[in-house]
């Protein structure tokens, strides 16, 4: 058998039973280390790392110098191996080096990325043992992640995640929530490729896939919430932002993020999100009350027309018509079609309350016709409202017993307007 393949033999048995009973003799120490050294020098990693292989089964003074050519041996025989067998054992080899080395305390934590690159590699992967490389290597402002190493650590917590037990799931859910958001951010800053955004995504929607995935846990999320103001600040925007991503504005949970969020940093869009849920809802007056905060701190003259707009029609909603005609009236930019129809029915739906017989109400509808008769470019739904208002006008009798001509120009106590009884 030549000597080639003898020599593989024994590392593979070598490897495979790296926790062999160490035997100190100085002498085979001495020997080993003299060669190891030797070929070490001569760039011969392969020989190297045979020999100094060796030193840790009969030497008792091994040095941090020892280990990093160690290491180094180990990792050049790898890169030059051919025979993926061989390659395999020599990989796993490595990976019980470092934890020696990292025992003895003689570890250089710089190597973390390219130690969690071959424990990846390993037979018997520790998805724990990975974690803690990649989490340490990344509170490290020496060590920058390639996007490959930013891809492989959020895959490492997503395997994690799938091996883990239900009762613990929500916890590295949640981790997995802020670390997505955490390294999507940081791809788009350092500008790496789609492909990385992609990959990311791709992890991230395979736990978080619809509101099934986030409501059941919401409860946990919320009391757990980081005591720390500025992480807090971050936990809730991303629960925010998952939650309009699953379509969930109209679950309660999303409102109590939006609270929560207010509380702490109030800003025009939280008070726009609070105002759209109690809409969902129909808890009318607290959305009037979360637009008028929302108008006191908007510059945009066009977000001002829209709060208005939304405000008129809250107040209309609630069925408090005299209140809903005043702000509607006053709306300009592109909301005053919808201003109009709002002010109009405000008008219609308010008649009973304006004039002292049933002929004095209908007169109001002349008003919400005229109101309804601002509107450009009216569709079929206002041209049903106007017809409507039309069929329940005052007819010639009622305007006589109220001594009314047409033409004739009539005062509107509730709007505060006089107005024409067209023809």
């Amino acid at each position: 058998m030549p000597i080639r393949i003898l020599f593989v033999i024994f590392l593979l048995v070598s490897f495979n039973d790296y926790s062999q009973e160490y035997t100190f003799d100085s002498a085979k120490c001495q020997q080993y280390k003299t060669l190891g050294d030797k070929f070490f020098a001569n760039n011969d990693y392969s020989q190297a790392f045979f020999n100094l292989f060796e030193c840790e089964r009969y030497c008792n003074d091994l040095d941090k110098a020892f280990y990093d050519k160690l290491i180094t041996s180990l990792k050049n025989t790898i890169t030059n191996c051919k025979d993926a067998e061989t390659k395999s054992s020599y990989i796993n080899t490595l990976v019980d080096v470092y934890n020696n080395s990292e025992n003895k305390g003689y570890y250089d934590e710089s190597n973390d990325l390219i130690r969690a690159a071959f424990v990846l590699k390993s037979t018997n992967i520790n998805l724990k043992k990975v974690d803690e490389l990649f989490v340490r290597a990344k509170s490290n402002i020496h060590i920058v992640f390639s996007e490959t190493q930013l891809v492989l650590y959020f895959a490492n917590i997503y395997n994690l995640y799938l091996g883990e037990k239900n009762d613990n799931k929500p916890i590295l859910k949640r981790r997995i929530i802020k670390e997505y958001y955490d390294l999507s951010n940081f791809s788009i800053q350092e500008n790496m490729s789609n492909l990385t955004k992609t990959n990311l995504s791709i992890y991230y929607n395979n736990v978080i896939k619809d509101s099934s995935d986030i409501l059941p846990e919401m409860a946990f999320y919320l009391k757990t919430l980081s005591k720390n103001e500025k992480e807090k600040l971050v936990e809730l925007n991303n629960l925010k932002t998952i939650l309009e991503n699953k379509k969930c504005q109209a679950n309660p949970y999303y409102n109590a993020v939006i609270d929560s969020l207010i509380l702490i940093e109030p800003n025009l869009d939280l008070y726009m999100s609070s105002a759209k849920y109690l809409s969902y809802t129909n808890n009318y007056s607290k959305e009037f009350s979360a637009l008028y905060f929302a108008k006191k701190i908007a510059t945009e003259e066009s977000t001002k027309e829209e709060i208005d707009y939304l405000m008129a029609k809250s107040l209309f909603n609630d069925g408090n018509y005299i209140e809903s005609y005043k702000i509607a009236i006053e709306v300009e930019g592109i909301y005053f079609n919808d201003a109009c129809i709002i002010a109009s029915q405000s008008v219609s739906r308010n008649i009973e309350s304006c004039g002292n017989n049933e002929t004095e109400q209908k007169l109001n509808l002349y008003y919400a016709n005229a109101l309804l008769g601002k509107v450009k470019n009216p569709d079929e739904v206002v041209r049903k409202l106007i017809t409507d208002n039309i069929s329940n006008f005052p007819n010639s009798d009622e305007l006589n017993l109220l001594n009314l001509n047409i033409g004739q120009k009539i005062a509107l106590k509730c709007w505060g307007i006089q107005i024409e009884i067209p023809k």
